[in-house]
């Protein structure tokens, strides 16, 4: 923290952080942002429905009169109200087809993505999978599987190696932030094809070069599902999700 008041007070022009890192900045050290201009919230649904919220106000009163931008893929119909309340002359803009109806509620995945729904017992997942990532046909690196456990993503990427010779790693929230950087680095250089990951994956990287998408395990929502899928065809391009 000390590292980081000594940049601020020296004169940066943006600052990019999770709001319970700069509401500790801005209670603990005389810090004044009343110069800011543009309060960007990145992924606001799922900042404000996992208990955000207050950090966020706080951010708020702290600013003089910034213009706000807010971004999701999914914004429900509660998170909508939310941010009407704090908005002033707000304006929607939507990129490509809007993916949340008002009137039913139902979710519009992107279009850019190819889904393939695969039916198959529990208990036989894993060999579907090992027969997907085995066939010439159906295997398109790099792709990312998503699991709903660490332990899942650990076994499943070891599993992976054993059974199909090719190489994956797991990614997930109890690994250390250096472990994470060797393996997204290894992913995006190509020298990783296919990494196992929970929801920790799920928003806020743009990996451009993903070309397929395995939901080994449904998530509990379906506005999860819509970023997850949104993994590939990143910029518009053409993949597939299964």
């Amino acid at each position: 923290m000390p590292q980081q008041v000594y940049r601020i007070k020296q004169g940066v022009e943006l600052i990019v952080g999770t709001p319970g890192r700069l509401v500790d900045l801005l209670t603990k050290h005389p810090i004044d942002l009343s110069d800011v201009c543009i309060l960007v919230l990145d992924e606001v649904d799922c900042m404000l429905e996992r208990g955000f919220r207050d950090e966020v106000m706080l951010i708020v009163q702290a600013l003089s009169k910034p213009q706000f931008m807010l971004f999701s893929a999914t914004i429900p119909l509660s998170i909508q109200k939310f941010t009407h309340s704090i908005l002033r002359q707000g304006v929607e803009v939507s990129v490509g087809s809007c993916n949340l109806s008002s009137d039913n509620n139902s979710i519009v995945a992107c279009g850019a993505v190819k889904q393939t729904v695969i039916w198959v017992e529990s208990n036989k997942k894993k060999t579907k999978l090992f027969d997907v990532l085995k066939s010439e046909a159906h295997y398109r690196p790099p792709l990312v599987v998503f699991v709903s456990s660490r332990v899942g993503a650990d076994l499943l990427s070891e599993a992976i190696y054993h059974v199909t010779g090719i190489k994956a790693e797991a990614l997930h929230g109890k690994k250390e932030m250096s472990e994470r950087r060797r393996v997204l680095t290894a992913f995006l250089m190509g020298e990783l094809p296919i990494i196992v990951a929970t929801g920790v994956l799920g928003r806020g990287l743009d990996l451009v070069r993903v070309k397929q998408v395995v939901v080994f395990d449904m998530p509990n929502s379906l506005e999860e599902y819509v970023h997850q899928i949104g993994r590939a065809s990143r910029l518009g391009h053409r993949f597939y999700q299964q």
